[in-house]
């Protein structure tokens, strides 16, 4: 197997380790690690999690355990072999505990669907450069020294990429110290720059995160070299901890760069809320928070919670920001979509999040049409015996679509060639399907089992059905 990876991707490295024991070459570190449909696999998940965050991981990379089939496929095999599938996939709980035992971890996001399953983990970004510890690597050398002490320096920090090899005709550099006062003498113009951004930055109230302080650089930029410095700032940072003070992203909060001198009459940013006697402070950033959006954004959030009452799907976080995402939010703002529903609490109510249950964004006044979720977390849906016929004769027919990209694509592939049923119905219908196994994965793509070929073959070989006719209630006449 490993001779044909090796053949088949020949830029890519192949090793057969211990993931529990095995190290970088050359103390090489990763910025992703990623255990894909292997985590319930592993003998001791929690000590191979020490080991891969604590002598693999490089500052601000990221852990991802992913499963594309989920956590019900992978409880199947499981009772099917018990001595493959070892441990289940981390839950809430579960993931707790793993923070308990890597505190330094931060969980970026955590999708626990039926047919599908994703923890993002993060490392945090400076904590090893704050350590204090001498830094050798391994990268790739260009024709001058100063722009390699720059460019890879800004890679060591924000992004520790010394999983590279070198380019073909390229010398390779390797244990190299970076050497603080010759770079002093090379940054010193772009250090007093980043000092006046972010010092203008702090007069005008505003935080002051490396976007915004590159931004202000470009704008201020004369020619191309000047505007190319902005993609150095977090580097040049990291060697003057004595006048910056870099702050790693959190929370969906992008990476921030404080000044360890504030200016003289400088407040914290959050404590310029102005204070109202018969309002908390809580509800005072409430409102101000509600008063924050604009009307585009809050119709478009009630349109997305309209859109999955009208398809029977139960409003899950997950749910909702995926949708403002196709409706072109960015990934940050769908974050931060629970706060902006929370603030209005006359039209949403926000139910509490449970072992295995997201938050769910529920209307104070459902429509009067709503039926009731046609699926949900932890219920086997019930569906009639309408769909499952007409399912049934789609799939005996040749005319249903490729069921692809789980649950909900197979279900939206569905919808696009039969409107009849919501989008929700057809979700619990697949599921269905799957529970009683009529339906399979194999790759990406679900399709009928044994049992269920062999009903449509009886389907298909069944005389056609003709509908009687009524006898007319009319007079018969005759001629005498």
């Amino acid at each position: 197997m490993l001779a044909y990876a090796r053949e088949r991707f020949p830029q890519a490295t192949f090793v057969k380790e211990d993931v529990a024991e095995y190290l970088g070459p050359d103390g090489r570190r990763y910025d992703r690690v990623v255990f894909n449909a292997c985590f319930g696999n592993l003998f001791d998940p929690l000590a191979v999690l020490r080991h891969v965050s604590r002598n693999l991981l490089a500052d601000g990379g990221l852990i991802v355990i992913s499963h594309p089939l989920g956590r019900d496929w992978l409880r199947g095999l499981q009772k099917r072999d018990p001595q493959m599938v070892l441990h289940d996939l981390p839950g809430h709980a579960e993931v707790d505990q793993m923070l308990k035992e890597v505190p330094e971890l931060s969980v970026e996001l955590l999708e626990d669907e039926t047919d599908y399953y994703c923890l993002v983990l993060r490392w945090p970004l400076c904590s090893r450069l704050a350590s204090g510890i001498r830094l050798t690597v391994e990268v790739n050398a260009p024709d001058t020294a100063s722009q390699w002490l720059l460019c890879d320096l800004m890679k060591i920090y924000q992004y520790y990429w010394l999983g590279k090899d070198a380019e073909p005709g390229l010398p390779r550099s390797a244990d190299r110290v970076l050497r603080q006062s010759f770079l002093a003498i090379k940054s010193a113009g772009l250090q007093k720059k980043i000092l006046d951004c972010v010092t203008s930055l702090y007069r005008s109230e505003t935080k002051p995160y490396l976007g915004e302080v590159q931004k202000l650089l470009r704008v201020a930029a004369t020619t191309k070299t000047d505007k190319d410095e902005a993609r150095y700032v977090a580097a040049v940072c990291a060697l003057k901890p004595e006048l910056f003070l870099l702050v790693p992203p959190f929370c969906g909060n992008p990476p921030c760069i404080l000044l360890r001198d504030p200016p003289t009459g400088f407040e914290l940013w959050y404590e310029k809320l102005p204070q109202r006697c018969s309002q908390t402070p809580e509800e005072e950033a409430m409102r101000n928070l509600r008063e924050s959006i604009s009307a585009g954004r809050l119709s478009t959030m009630r349109k997305v919670i309209d859109e999955l009452y009208a398809d029977r799907i139960e409003p899950t976080l997950n749910e909702v920001q995926e949708r403002l995402r196709d409706r072109g939010w960015s990934y940050s703002d769908a974050q931060q979509a629970v706060l902006l529903y929370a603030c209005q609490k006359d039209t949403y109510d926000l139910t509490k999040p449970t072992q295995n249950k997201q938050i769910v964004v529920l209307l104070k006044e459902p429509p009067r049409s709503f039926a009731g979720w046609a699926e949900g977390a932890g219920i086997i849906p019930k569906v009639s015996t309408t769909m499952e016929s007409g399912f049934k004769s789609l799939l005996a027919a040749g005319r249903a679509p490729a069921l692809r990209g789980g649950v909900a694509g197979a279900a939206q592939a569905l919808q696009n060639i039969s409107p009849q049923g919501s989008l929700g119905e057809l979700r619990a219908l697949l599921r269905v399907f799957i529970l009683r196994g009529l339906l399979e994965y194999r790759d990406d793509e679900l399709v009928p089992t044994v049992v269920l070929l062999k009903d449509l073959d009886t389907l298909r070989q069944a005389p056609p059905r003709t509908p009687e006719r009524k006898k007319s209630p009319g007079r018969i006449y005759s001629q005498i």
